[in-house]
This record gives C-alpha cells, structure tokens and sequence, in this order.
C-alpha cells in the first residue's frame, strides 16, 4: 500500500468563512459505494489535508466541495508519501460560484 497526501488550498477569499470537503472512490468501477468521505485537517486558515492508502496500480475517483467567496483561486495537489514527499498532480482555477464540484480521477502507478 502506498499514502498519499490530498491538499486543497484557497486564495483571495475575504468572505463568507470557506468550506471545504473530500469524498474519494478508491474502486471507479464500483461506482460510489466505495466512495468515503476523508477526515481533512485544516493546516491554515485556507488549506486543509487527508492522508489515505491506496494499492499501485489503482485509479481512484475524488470529490471535493468547496464553499467560498467567487473569484477565490483553488489549487488541489495529490502527493505520494515516503521517504521522500513527491507531488504526483496538481491542478488549480478560479472559482465562479459561492458553491463549486471538483471532480477528477488519478491513476496511482
């Protein structure tokens, strides 16, 4: 098994307090029986984190709802554990509502 480390940060939001919440589907072919919800822990004011394990070679589905001011900028990076910490996916935007979706799928190798 290998961890992995999700991070979602946010920037520019002043107003209402943000939300943030993870849901992951360690098995896509399953559909969302699988699907949890990740204990995130907030690291600052505007970034939280989860840890889980995951089997290589295994694509997972992962969810995440944000709830914060429009035009706050996201970023969401995806970093495997051990004895050295690499980032394995980012992405980042702008978001348009006070209420947004990200949904995404990543292949563990």
């Amino acid at each position: 098994m290998a961890c992995y480390e999700i991070k979602i940060s946010l920037s520019g939001c002043t107003k209402p307090a943000p939300m943030v919440r993870v849901w992951l589907d360690p098995d896509v072919n399953v559909g969302s029986v699988a699907e949890v919800e990740l204990p995130l822990c907030r690291q600052t004011d505007m970034q939280w984190s989860a840890a889980f394990l995951l089997a290589p070679p295994k694509t997972f589905l992962y969810r995440v709802g944000l709830y914060a001011e429009p035009g706050s900028i996201w970023s969401i990076s995806i970093c495997q554990r051990g004895a050295c910490c690499r980032e394995v996916f980012f992405d980042s935007d702008m978001l348009a509502l006070p209420k947004q979706w990200l949904l995404g799928t990543y292949t563990a190798a």
